[in-house]
């Protein structure tokens, strides 16, 4: 008999937690050792191949029933190497830890009923659109139908020139572009890479129930014309221009977006 040592604590991570049925429904049939606390309920389990295969099912069914969210990050793009590595050389250090609104902050806030998908996009500093493509098209797959995608910054441009160019196997509930650039016309940083927008974006709304695009008036990054750029590009987006998101939405909190996910998901 193969036997696995299982937590209470990872059936909470791993099935969103709801765990307390199936984790009562093994009390009579597997032995519980308790914690250091003396908790026997927060103890290990010595799980069969026939209870794996029956948490992995119960695993399953709970991931099913959530919305997934697949965010594409931010990311910067240079001419020529000796501008890249003058960057590398010459680039502000932190130690602080950079809290944004992309990260744990979606899980608080949405709750127990979405799965949030950050894959981490190769050469974030130098990227290039078509490394870019080749590892989202990798993720494509493992989405079910009606999912949300959220791309910032140079990822907001990603999802607008793939999506403008490839039809979805399956089609998105809600596609959300926050601060994305239009074309090379931004402050400080050169646009490249292979990630230039072609003139026809009809594909973009097509691809999902929900388009929309949010941008800031004190983006110093990503100007407030650039909005009007896709407006005129675009017939049915839903496009919104904050007065302020401290700048290119150097922001740890956003509500505004939260609402609208929601609002989205229940009118699905």
């Amino acid at each position: 008999m193969f036997r696995v040592a299982i937590t209470a604590r990872s059936l909470q991570f791993r099935a969103g937690g709801r765990e307390s049925n199936w984790w009562n429904s093994l009390s009579t049939t597997v032995p519980k050792f308790p914690s250091r606390s003396g908790s026997t309920g927060a103890g290990t389990l010595f799980l069969s191949d026939h209870q794996i295969q029956s948490y992995t099912w119960y695993n399953r069914r709970v991931m099913k029933k959530k919305t997934q969210i697949l965010i594409i990050h931010g990311g910067m793009t240079f001419k020529s190497e000796k501008d890249y590595l003058h960057f590398l050389k010459n680039r502000e250090i932190s130690l602080k830890k950079k809290v944004s609104w992309a990260g744990d902050y979606l899980e608080t806030e949405l709750g127990r009923g979405f799965e949030i998908i950050r894959p981490r996009m190769p050469l974030q500093d130098n990227a290039k659109y078509r490394d870019w493509k080749i590892h989202f098209e990798r993720h494509l797959p493992h989405l079910r139908s009606n999912a949300i995608l959220i791309g910032s910054s140079l990822g907001g441009i990603f999802l607008a020139k793939y999506l403008s160019e490839n039809k979805l196997p399956k089609k998105a509930l809600s596609t959300y572009l926050v601060c994305p650039p239009f074309d090379n016309t931004i402050k400080g940083e050169d646009l490249v890479g292979g990630f230039t927008l072609k003139s026809d974006l009809s594909l973009l709304e097509r691809n999902s129930k929900n388009l929309h695009l949010l941008f800031s008036m004190d983006d110093e990054t990503v100007p407030v014309s650039h909005a009007e750029k896709y407006k005129g590009k675009l017939k049915d987006a839903h496009i919104v221009v904050y007065k302020s998101k401290n700048g290119h939405f150097k922001i740890s909190t956003f509500p505004e977006i939260i609402k609208m996910i929601k609002e989205d998901v229940k009118e699905s």
